[in-house]
Parts: structure tokens; C-alpha cells; sequence
């Protein structure tokens, strides 16, 4: 997604300098040292109507380690400590989400989503070919369906100022979706993941007490020896003074960091991750304090900032049994399925990024108007599948493929999809053909017994021998029998084919009309390409995978049951934020 937005505004006053007509909008705001006390304001009163918050981190890499592999929960947990302690956070992005709607529990609003959670329920709302009508008009008739929400998203640019390691395929990876390194190292936010021990001036005050009780206990110095110690004494109080700025400029230099932890731990917002356990652990490592030896006072501190804590992986995974659950996937998949609820008449959700804007005129409100979408609820994304395109087995299933850009075949998620809903048409007109064939072979079996027992029948009821001129008839009217039934197998046949090419024309203008449609959303959103990855906007992304399912479970006990559970790579239960009162 290319964020930036040009708006130009009508030039009615001729005496309007040209650079205030012109205001620059973005949908993701970048927060570095240069607009941080303007924005943190922005950000802390966005956060007072935010209904939740999501979050992702970009970081330095964490490579191969085999430590992450220990079965034991204290264990995997300290190697994850000692990883997180090597490396270094560079985003921070927090999506705010604002639900433009009143929630209530009573009203049903024609969903047709159980009580009660259940597999089952989530397979009629997965895999199917939907196509709006020729005539289709998103109208205002689905308001009432309609859950809206609005979005502010900030990215904070996070400058370690300790030593920390790297992982150079990370970084290419970053460089490629245009990380900027060079507004990192320059106009970061400053914090320090390594937090040494500075002296105090307590200890020199003593000293130079000492030295002054000496001073004066010593009555047969000479005046030269005086000067001296007052010298010393004066280079101590010096010293003393040295580090009391440096002191000063340090806290001075962590300030921001420090305020934006303030304001996150004074919201106490709900927080949606996608697989963020290392997300919790570079935050706290960054922004609270040095990460515990033990997993139990980790789990309250960070309570402390997040004491909500949704995992749209782990819900992916153990709620929904997807098969896939990486996060481009899961949102390009939930975007898909929430058109298709549109057009069934169920509630839908629609996501608006609310832009900002960089113009200096404080007084111009306008900018508060617009919005620009981040999911699709005008037109379905499915389209003709080539024969000629082979997908990416490795990339379809886990996001990512060893060969990268030397693979030969396709890594377009879009496509993913576009197989998957085909393969279950497919399944679905072979279930149906199967059924139509069993009904087929029940009706000729009993067309064989009704004829066989007709036949019975006329040998015993007409006599064997019949006359030459009534076989002639016979025959006579069996001709011109066949002779009717040629001439309208052959009119139905007629019909039949220009029927088919009407409806072939009708589905290939359809198809080009998806296209097209498909094109102009690529060009506005950069999506089906995967041009884009930064915190912020992945942060995004999480949150609508989270709106989905609150309208896919919006009478159950979801929220309740996913709480506070983490999904863990490689471990067949979740990481459960609770503090245990026997630690």
C-alpha cells in the first residue's frame, strides 16, 4: 500500500499561499523524534475511544536457535529471554480500532451463528464460489448488518541505543519493503534495551567531606599544599556536576520511550496480537524493564500494561481448525468471507483507516472526513483460474518459501484462494452429480421392471399372429413418429446451444467486470503483490482477523475462552497469561 494521499483543496481565495491548499494525508502515521511530542498527544487521546488495540513489532531477527525446540514451558521460556536480550525492536505498530456501534446482546440481527461454538457452524461460511448479481448495488438496506469500525494506526520507529546483533536476511527482508534505515539511526526513538548501573553522587560527596576533615585536621601543610587539595576538591565537585548531567541528559534521552509505556499501562485497552509471544517479550525488554528469570513475574508485569490479551493465531488454529494461519493468509481469506456475508444478509464488518494529515493548520477540520477502507465490501475477488499458473506449495502453506524470488512458481495469496474455492465447487458439483446418479439408476431400474411387465402384459392379451396390413400401419406410424421426434431433438438442440453461448457472453462479461475491479483495488491497496510490511500496517491486519471472528462467534463464550492464551511454536497447548499464586 502506497499510504500517502494527495488532497487539493479548491483554490477560492487567491491569497492562499499554494503550500496551504495542498494537505498531505497518510493513513499510517510514522512516529519518530521529529513529530513525537506532537503525536504522542494525538495518540493518547485516540487511545480514550478505542475499543481495542492491536499490535506488531518489527525486530532485528531471531535465526536458527535450538533452544526454542525445549519442551519444558521454563525452560523454552529462558531461551526466548536470552534471544530477545541479543536482538532489538525497530517498529512498534498499535492499530486503534473504535467500533462506530452499540453492542447489544439481545438483538439477533438475522445471524445465523449458534449460541454455542461449534466446528460445524464455520464450514458453511468457508470455501464457496460467490458472485454478486449482474445488478447488485451495495444499498442501504444492509446498515442495520453493518458493524463498523474506524482505524488509527501509529508506528513508532524504536532506536536501541545499546548493542544489539542482527540477522542480515531479516534486514534484506526489511530493505525490500522499504524499511528506512537511514530515519531509523537518525530520528529514532531512543530507549535501551541494556540498562547499566550508573554511580551515584553520594559516594564522592563523602570523599570530598573526607578530604576537607583531612584538610583540616592537617595543621603543618604549607600554603602550596592548601591550594592543592582545594584544587582536587574543586576538580571532584566538577566531576560530580559531570555526572549529574550526564544523568540528566540520559532520562532526558529515554523520556519518550517512558511516556509512551505510561501511556499504554494507563489505557488498559483490550490487545490483539497474531503469534506474538516474541512481540510481548521485545515490548517488555524495550519499554518495561529487563525480562525475569521467572515466566510468573513476566506474566504479571506484562499483565500489568496489557492485562487483555487476544492471539488471532492461536484462535485461528485451536477455535477455527484452519489449516493455514499465517496472517496475510487469514486476512485476505476473512475479507473474502465478510463480502460473503454481505450478500447473505448477514451482519458484515467494514474497516476505515482514519486518515491524518500533515498540514500545519490546526483550525482545518476537514481532514476529519476522510476514510478510506481497508477491507473490500463492493465486489467479490474470485477469478478465472489459468491452467498455465502452478502455486507455491511451501509459500501457500507457511507464508514463505526457501527459494524466494528463484522460485519458478507463484506466491500470490490471491491466487491461494482463488484454488481452494474452486476445489470446493469442485467437490461440491461432484457430491451433487454422485446424488443425481444414484436418483438416475433408481428411476431405470424401475423403468425396466414397468416395461418388462408391459410386455408380459401384451404377449398374453394380443395373439401371436397379426395381420401383414396392420404391421404396415404399425410400421407406417412408427416412422413418422421418429420422424417428430428428430425434427424436435433437433429445436431443442438449436435452443439449447444459444442458450448456452448467451450465458457463456453473460459469465465472460462478469469475469472481465471482476478484473477490473480486482486491478483498481490492487492499484489503490498494493495488496495481492504483498508490497507492503511494516508493524503498523500488519497491526492493522490482526485487528480486522479479530473482528471477524467477534462476528463469526457473536453470541458465544469466545472472548472469555481465548483470553490471555498464546500460541507457542511447537507446543500442543497454549502459553496461559495467568499468575499463579503458588510461585
Amino acid at each position: 500500500m502506497n499510504p500517502t494521499h494527495n488532497v487539493h483543496d479548491s483554490d477560492d481565495n487567491n491569497n492562499k499561499n499554494i503550500s496551504a491548499t495542498t494537505k498531505t494525508t497518510t493513513l499510517i502515521k510514522r512516529v519518530t523524534l521529529k513529530n513525537f511530542d506532537k503525536e504522542v498527544i494525538n495518540f493518547e487521546n485516540d487511545l480514550k475511544e478505542a475499543t481495542f488495540i492491536s499490535i506488531d513489532t518489527e525486530f532485528t531477527g531471531l535465526g536458527f536457535q535450538k533452544g526454542l525446540k525445549q519442551e519444558d514451558i521454563q525452560e523454552k521460556y529462558h531461551a526466548m529471554v536470552n534471544l530477545v536480550k541479543q536482538r532489538s525492536i525497530l517498529e512498534f505498530g498499535i492499530s486503534i480500532f473504535k467500533a462506530n456501534f452499540k453492542d447489544d446482546k439481545e438483538e439477533e440481527n438475522n445471524n445465523d451463528i449458534s449460541g454455542d461454538y461449534n466446528p460445524s457452524n464455520t464450514k458453511e461460511d468457508v470455501g464457496e464460489v460467490v458472485t454478486p448479481p449482474i445488478n447488485y448495488n451495495n444499498s442501504n438496506d444492509n446498515t442495520l448488518l453493518e458493524k463498523s469500525y474506524t482505524i488509527r494506526v501509529y508506528n513508532f520507529i524504536m532506536l536501541n541505543i545499546s548493542d544489539f546483533q542482527v540477522s542480515p536476511v531479516s534486514m534484506t527482508f526489511l530493505s525490500k519493503h522499504g524499511f528506512d534505515f537511514q530515519e531509523l539511526f537518525l530520528y529514532g526513538i531512543p530507549f535501551q534495551s541494556r540498562r547499566p548501573i550508573f554511580s551515584t553522587p553520594t559516594k564522592n560527596n563523602n570523599s570530598n567531606n573526607n578530604n576537607n576533615n583531612n584538610n583540616n585536621n592537617n595543621n603543618n601543610n604549607n600554603n602550596n599544599n592548601n591550594n592543592n587539595n582545594n584544587n582536587n576538591n574543586n576538580n571532584n565537585n566538577n566531576n560530580n556536576n559531570n555526572n549529574n548531567k550526564n544523568n540528566n541528559n540520559h532520562e532526558d534521552t529515554l523520556r519518550r520511550s517512558k511516556l509512551l509505556l505510561d501511556i499504554l499501562t494507563k489505557a488498559q485497552l483490550p490487545s490483539v496480537i497474531h503469534n506474538g509471544i516474541f512481540d510481548l517479550l521485545f515490548i517488555f525488554q524495550s519499554l518495561i524493564g529487563d525480562l525475569p528469570d521467572k515466566l510468573n513475574d513476566f506474566i504479571s508485569k506484562i499483565l500489568s500494561v496489557f492485562p487483555k490479551i487476544y492471539d488471532t493465531k492461536y484462535i485461528a488454529e485451536y477455535k477455527v481448525s484452519e489449516k493455514r494461519s499465517y496472517l496475510q493468509y487469514l486476512f485476505q481469506k476473512y475479507e473474502r468471507f465478510n463480502f460473503k456475508r454481505l450478500l447473505r444478509k448477514e451482519v458484515y464488518a467494514t474497516c476505515d483507516f482514519k486518515v491524518f494529515s500533515d498540514n500545519h493548520n490546526d483550525d482545518d477540520n476537514d481532514d476529519n472526513n476522510i476514510f478510506i477502507p481497508l477491507i473490500n465490501t463492493e465486489y467479490s475477488f474470485i477469478k478465472p483460474i489459468s491452467p498455465n499458473i502452478k502455486v507455491c506449495n511451501d509459500f501457500a502453506d507457511y507464508g514463505h518459501c526457501r527459494l524466494k524470488d528463484n522460485c519458478p512458481d507463484s506466491h500470490d495469496i490471491s491466487l491461494v484462494l482463488d484454488l481452494e474455492e474452486h476445489k470446493n465447487q469442485k467437490k461440491k458439483r461432484s457430491r451433487n452429480k454422485l446424488e443425481s446418479n444414484e436418483d438416475e439408476k433408481l428411476n431405470e431400474e424401475q423403468e425396466i421392471k414397468k416395461t418388462e411387465h408391459e410386455n408380459i402384459v401384451s404377449i398374453v392379451n394380443n395373439s401371436i399372429i397379426e395381420n401383414k396390413d396392420n404391421n404396415n400401419n404399425n410400421n407406417n406410424n412408427n416412422n413418422n413418429n421418429n420422424n417428430n421426434n428428430n425434427n424436435n431433438n433437433n429445436n431443442n438442440n438449436n435452443n439449447n446451444n444459444n442458450n448456452n453461448n448467451n450465458n457463456n457472453n453473460n459469465n465472460n462479461n462478469n469475469n472481465n467486470n471482476n478484473n477490473n475491479n480486482n486491478y483498481k483495488y490492487k492499484e489503490l491497496f498494493k495488496m495481492e503483490g504483498q508490497n507492503v510490511h511494516s508493524a503498523g500496517f500488519d497491526s492493522a491486519l490482526t485487528g480486522f482477523i479479530f473482528v471477524y471472528y467477534l462476528l463469526l462467534f457473536k453470541n458465544s463464550n469466545l472472548q472469555n475462552e481465548v483470553e490471555n492464551k498464546i500460541f507457542l511454536s511447537g507446543k500442543q497447548v497454549p502459553l496461559v497469561l495467568k499468575v499463579s499464586k503458588y510461585a
